[in-house]
């Protein structure tokens, strides 16, 4: 392996460290040509700009700075990419972001999407991980039918891929993107419109050897389409409970009722203290999530579907079980309780997000 794919690779290893895209940043510096000195600055612009507050002056002059290099110099650093990847995936308007900055997350491309079968061509595989290793991707998501999902994980490309978005798994494919020699550095696995069960989680949880997986999130939601849930907190537990997933601190779960995922079982479980962020579009009451004495950790908490009342923003400010909360975003069917919102905005600011279905 050359020293840049190796330099790569340790970015796609640990893609939370900052450390190596700085490093990246001086080897291209020092080796590159003029465009990929341009992508030398414009990671350490953007490595700066995420450590700091997204209103904090300082930041924004860092975005105009990094946004410059990137209208200049896009075309050049995605260039590899172009030969087989449709366009839709590279123009920023199409794809919900405003500018070529927002296509990068700390200096690498933050989202890729791909239709399966092109994917699985004999020669996109053969140069697929070349294209990679030279622009940098954080996360690999797939618009696929489910005839063709199985036969992903054994593609080498994932070596070159940090996370995962795939729809239409079910437990026999969930088992071999756990077992696949190609995917043990992965950090996060997003699965929509899945068929997954408890029995599918529990095997995943026994045998899988993503050891760095952090993050892990399922749903049953699709502007498309529903699937009807298999799984309940039972096989979710058992993930947390995986001595093979010791990195597993983010989840995301959305889809069943609150009656069959078992909301119960699933707060009452000791194992949510590894958690940092919780994501649940399953129907809580926030007096219960609140009530549960297992969530000390959790910095960043999602409930997409929640019953509030006037008392409960006061018992959320005083329980010490989220003294580190900094982010919340609470979703409700019900008109906000009177007061609700300015109460918590005072100790969120603008990491409080709150949306209620009644006008």
């Amino acid at each position: 392996m050359d020293e840049r794919r190796a330099l790569m690779a340790a970015i796609i290893a640990n893609p939370d460290d900052d450390t190596p895209r700085l490093v990246f940043a001086d080897w291209l510096q020092e080796h590159g040509d003029e465009h990929d000195r341009a992508r030398a600055e414009f990671i350490r612009l953007q490595v700066e700009a995420a450590r700091l507050p997204e209103r904090d002056k300082k930041r924004k002059k860092l975005d105009i700075a990094a946004e410059k290099l990137a209208n200049e110099h896009h075309a050049t650093w995605l260039a590899p990419l172009t030969a087989f990847v449709h366009q839709l995936s590279t123009d920023p308007k199409l794809i919900g972001r405003s500018s070529y900055p927002e296509l990068f997350e700390r200096g690498l491309l933050r989202e890729l999407y791909v239709e399966s079968a092109k994917f699985l061509q004999a020669k996109h595989q053969k140069v697929f991980p070349d294209a990679l290793a030279a622009v940098g991707l954080e996360t690999l998501s797939f618009y696929t039918p489910a005839t063709r999902v199985g036969k992903l994980p054994a593609s080498p490309v994932f070596r070159w891929v940090a996370r995962i978005g795939c729809p239409a798994v079910d437990d026999a494919t969930l088992e071999a993107f756990g077992t696949s020699p190609h995917l043990a550095h992965i950090s996060a696995l997003e699965f929509t419109q899945v068929k997954i069960s408890d029995s599918g989680l529990r095997a995943f949880a026994q045998t899988t050897r993503t050891s760095q997986l952090r993050k892990f999130a399922v749903t049953n939601q699709s502007p498309m389409r529903y699937t009807k849930p298999k799984f309940t907190a039972t096989g979710i537990l058992a993930l947390l409970n995986s001595p093979r997933l010791p990195a597993l601190t983010v989840l995301e779960v959305r889809g069943p009722t609150a009656e069959k995922f078992g909301t119960a079982e699933f707060f009452a479980a000791t194992s949510l203290a590894k958690l940092t962020e919780l994501s649940l579009r399953v129907r809580v009451k926030l007096a219960d999530v609140i009530a549960c004495p297992h969530l000390t950790n959790v910095r960043e908490l999602r409930l997409d579907d929640v019953d509030m009342t006037e008392g409960d923003a006061d018992a959320l400010l005083a329980s010490p079980t989220f003294a580190k909360l900094t982010k919340q975003t609470l979703w409700t069917r019900d008109p906000l309780p009177r007061g609700f919102k300015k109460k918590l905005r005072a100790r969120f600011g603008d990491d409080l997000w709150l949306r209620s279905e009644v006008s």
